[in-house]
C-alpha cells in the first residue's frame, strides 16, 4: 500500500476513473449501447465515450460540468449522488482530510 497523498491530480484521476467505471456499469446494466447512452444524455457519442474512458481529448482526466453530470445521471434514471459514488485508490488520502469535501449523501437529490 502506498503512502497516502493529497495530490489534487491523483484525486482527480481517481474520481475520473471511478466515474468511468460507474458509467460503464450503469450503461451495461441498462442494456444500452454507448450511442444510446449518449443520446439519452444529450451529448455526442465520442463525448460520452471519453467519460466512460475517464480520459479527455488531451489525455487528462475528464472534468465534466455539473450540468453534464446531471444529464448523465438522468440518462440512467439515477440521481447525482449515486452517480458520484467514488472509490478512492488506497494511495489517496481519506476524504475527511480534504478541506471542503462534500460527500454524496450530503448532496441534494437531482431534480427531474
Amino acid at each position: 500500500m502506498g503512502m497516502p497523498t493529497s495530490d489534487p491530480h491523483a484525486i482527480q484521476r481517481d474520481i475520473a476513473r471511478s466515474l468511468a467505471l460507474h458509467l460503464r456499469d450503469l450503461r451495461e446494466r441498462s442494456g444500452l449501447t454507448q450511442e444510446q447512452a449518449a443520446e439519452r444524455a444529450g451529448m455526442a457519442t465520442n463525448t460520452y465515450q471519453r467519460f466512460e474512458r475517464g480520459i479527455s481529448k488531451k489525455d487528462k482526466p475528464v472534468n465534466p460540468r455539473l450540468s453534464t453530470l446531471i444529464s448523465l445521471a438522468g440518462a440512467f434514471g439515477t440521481d447525482l449522488g449515486q452517480l458520484l459514488v467514488v472509490e478512492y485508490d488506497s494511495s489517496v488520502t481519506d476524504t475527511a482530510e480534504l478541506p471542503g469535501a462534500t460527500y454524496p449523501e450530503e448532496l441534494p437529490p437531482a431534480r427531474p
